[in-house]
């Protein structure tokens, strides 16, 4: 049995103005309020995430293994977060793969960018996201050229930064898989073929997000590892 399966087993004002009634704090009425569960922005907890950041030109055998290992993920305490790719053949079976999982302790999260994207053959899937607005802001910040940039890469670019870092830009995954042809796992590896990954590969690097290809054997049993490593807060 892998590791995978196996890791279920802020006082009092007193005034300093000319009334002889203590002035009333300023800041007393205008506290916010508690965040609620209800809120949109409130985290669905755990957030643990492990992301899945795949291209178009998935093949079907690659497909097929994620969904195996989304159903051993989601029986530990991780989450997962899986970028559309825009590609029905591949983002519908794995669609199907996620809401069948219905998992009671875990975040899915499939993120689009936008809420009509790929309205012509997504279904009505609960786990569905759109890109979160501080990943947005995180983008904006990471980009000198936000302001001139085309909206639909800014757009794009902020789906790759929910990817890596979550819906508030900060809650890093604790690991990114992907898959090529080429097996590039660094900023450095990557060749014309995995060009398209440079951000995501550059936010990895900055926010220490390790990157496993799929297309290495020993894949899984990195990620293995890399769960097993977590430091959880012992019970």
């Amino acid at each position: 049995m892998s590791t995978i399966d196996n890791i279920n087993q802020m006082g009092t004002d007193t005034g300093y103005g000319h009334s002889s009634q203590p002035a009333k704090p300023s800041w007393n009425n205008s506290l916010p309020p508690m965040i609620q569960d209800t809120d949109p922005s409130y985290p669905v907890p755990p957030v643990i995430p492990i992301s899945f950041f795949m291209p178009k030109d998935l093949p079907s055998h690659i497909a097929d293994r994620l969904t195996q290992l989304f159903g051993s993920l989601l029986r530990s305490r991780f989450s997962v977060r899986y970028k559309l790719t825009g590609e029905p053949k591949v983002d519908l079976p794995i669609i199907a793969a996620l809401d069948d999982l219905r998992p009671a302790s875990t975040t899915i999260e499939i993120i689009t960018p936008f809420g009509d994207f790929g309205k012509e053959y997504l279904p009505k899937s609960p786990n569905i996201v759109r890109t979160g607005y501080n990943a947005k802001r995180v983008t904006a910040a990471l980009h000198r050229d936000w302001v001139e940039m085309k909206a639909g890469v800014r757009t794009f670019r902020s789906l790759e930064t929910h990817t890596v870092l979550g819906k508030t830009g900060t809650s890093p995954a604790i690991a990114l898989l992907t898959w090529s042809r080429d097996g590039s796992e660094r900023i450095e590896s990557l060749t014309p073929e995995t060009k398209y990954n440079k951000y995501v590969y550059r936010l990895c690097k900055m926010f220490n997000v390790p990157i496993i290809n799929l297309n290495d054997s020993s894949a899984i049993e990195r990620l293995e590892r890399i769960m097993a490593s977590y430091p959880f807060v012992p019970e």
